[in-house]
């Protein structure tokens, strides 16, 4: 968000970001959701198969607005992935104020001093939390505001992204040095703290800093096309992950068979070309259409 609208003497327009925004995330969340009502329906009414979860009006209401983070015990109903477009939907919200309260009005060295003190208080208030009331785990595990840390540190990391003049040429060792730590740190017979909440950024963060001033053979490497290309589909590989998963196994299941390790590839693949075809089909043409109404709207009200 930082690098993208971190021009501090351009003007910030909140409407059209969050229109860009929710153009970016909504066509193929609500695809999902349709999708998971769908395989619901077809399960109990059509098939005769039990399930643990039902579909109801509350969960659906929740989802749609995107605050199933917000409730405990809501979360993964519905479409389980979903979970953290609630919360990523709650970043989306809170940006326009950290853009002109804190980030415009603060310097580069400031913006991320601040960054890192709210970083360390979030995960002292976290681990308080989970170990005085750790019956609500999950709950503080994905309340949205508890990890509004993630999204601080990422913007953090845009600001020091900006103030760099020159790429790295040589840091994939570096890189190697940093997964090669938080591997080991991530052992659960090495570190009591709970990652799970932000923490993680510790490790994760530098490793993005260094992939994105990389200017070697890492850099050459994700800037191929297919890779390029993986990365634009990726929203939809990790939000359909359940819908094409329910509907293959079932598929499967209609037909007496059970997922193996082999079959289990096939679920991949599919799920990739899906992930592609969605991207194409769905997310494009809703976003740019999307952003075409917003353009005209913007031009008749010059008018």
């Amino acid at each position: 968000m930082i690098v993208a609208y971190g021009n501090k003497a351009r003007p910030f327009n909140t409407a059209l970001y969050l229109r860009n925004r929710a153009a970016r995330i909504l066509p193929l969340y609500y695809t999902a959701i349709v999708l998971m009502i769908i395989y619901y329906f077809l399960r109990v009414n059509v098939l005769n198969t039990p399930s643990n979860y039902y579909v109801n009006t509350y969960d659906t209401l929740l989802n749609s607005l995107l605050i199933q983070a917000w409730i405990p015990e809501k979360a993964f109903t519905l479409n389980p992935p979903a979970w953290s477009l609630s919360v990523e939907a709650f970043f989306y919200l809170a940006f326009p104020f950290i853009f002109y309260r804190l980030y415009k009005k603060l310097s580069y060295r400031a913006f991320m001093m601040f960054t890192i003190a709210f970083f360390i208080v979030s995960q002292l208030v976290f681990h308080f939390l989970i170990y005085t009331w750790p019956e609500q785990l999950y709950f503080f595990y994905f309340l949205p505001a508890l990890r509004l840390n993630e999204f601080l540190i990422g913007n953090g990391l845009g600001a020091l992204f900006l103030m760099q003049r020159k790429g790295w040429k040589n840091s994939g060792y570096l890189l190697v040095v940093l997964l090669t730590v938080s591997i080991y740190v991530l052992r659960k017979d090495v570190s009591p703290l709970d990652f799970h909440n932000g923490l993680f950024a510790i490790f994760f963060a530098p490793m993005l800093f260094v992939l994105a001033m990389n200017q070697g053979a890492i850099n050459r490497l994700f800037s191929k096309r297919p890779f390029v290309f993986l990365g634009e589909i990726s929203y939809g590989v990790y939000l359909l992950q359940y819908p094409v998963y329910f509907f293959f196994t079932s598929t499967l299941t209609f037909f007496g068979r059970k997922i193996t390790p082999p079959l289990f590839y096939v679920y991949l693949l599919i799920l990739l070309v899906v992930s592609a075809a969605s991207y194409i089909f769905i997310e494009l043409p809703l976003r740019n259409r999307i952003r075409k109404t917003h353009a005209t709207t913007q031009t008749k009200a010059a008018q």
